[in-house]
């Protein structure tokens, strides 16, 4: 029987062909199981921070730029907090210091701030009463 050597054969191959056929099948499942925990995590990753975007930020909207603002953006800024709409300004600057002996040198953060921080949340601090120590003006230094 002629016919019968190529049924063999094709059953043969169907059996191993099966287990490599399991495997590819198997890496796609895994594959599409990865994908699908990942979009389900960054969905929930940005609703979090929807909700949480003015505790996170510490207002509506934030603006931030490396260098000064144009003229054009200051307008901008000028006509919302026109309108009403609480304006509050920071400027941030990195610079490394180092010790009266200069023995070590560190990265310091500065940070200046207008009277409407904290904006949204109170401070947090150590000891409890350093906030209210200060007294609306002054520096505070964290380690």
């Amino acid at each position: 029987m002629k016919g019968s050597f190529e049924v063999s054969l094709a059953l043969r191959e169907a059996r191993t062909g099966a287990r490599r056929i399991g495997v590819f099948m198997l890496a796609i499942a895994l594959g599409v199981g990865a994908l699908t925990g990942l979009h389900a995590f960054q969905a929930d990753a940005a609703a979090g921070a929807r909700s949480e975007a003015r505790a996170l930020l510490g207002g509506d909207v934030r603006i931030q730029a490396g260098n000064a603002f144009g003229p054009g953006l200051e307008a901008v800024i000028d006509s919302i907090a026109s309108s009403g709409i609480t304006v509050s300004r920071s400027i941030s600057l990195g610079s490394m210091v180092s010790a009266v002996d200069g023995s070590q040198a560190r990265l310091l953060q500065l940070v200046g701030v207008d009277a409407l921080y904290p904006h949204g949340s109170d401070p947090v601090a150590t000891p409890d009463d350093a906030w209210d120590r200060l007294g609306g003006g002054g520096v505070i230094a964290a380690d």
